[in-house]
């Protein structure tokens, strides 16, 4: 679990993420799987106007925050087109 900001758009329970590193080389981390503001959970999304939020993503047993990607890297959801139309 760490906290984010969303910067744009909007983030929803359930959205793969990736990270970016300042190369522009990818790392699949997971998917959301619980979003808190002020200890409480929430179950709808949020977007920049909410301010910073905690996230719990899906645990990837080969992926550690330091190793596999850095606390500077930038996080963003992974989505298809297909995905997107469903929406």
């Amino acid at each position: 679990m760490f906290g984010i900001k969303v910067i744009r758009g909007n983030l929803y329970l359930g959205t793969p993420i990736v990270a970016v590193n300042s190369s522009d080389e990818s790392t699949f981390i997971g998917n959301v799987i619980s979003i808190q503001k002020d200890h409480k959970d929430l179950n709808h999304s949020v977007n920049s106007k909410d301010g910073p939020v905690c996230v719990r993503i899906t645990k990837n047993k080969y992926i550690q925050l330091g190793k596999q990607f850095k606390i500077k890297d930038r996080l963003f959801s992974s989505i298809s087109r297909e995905s997107i139309n469903i929406l």
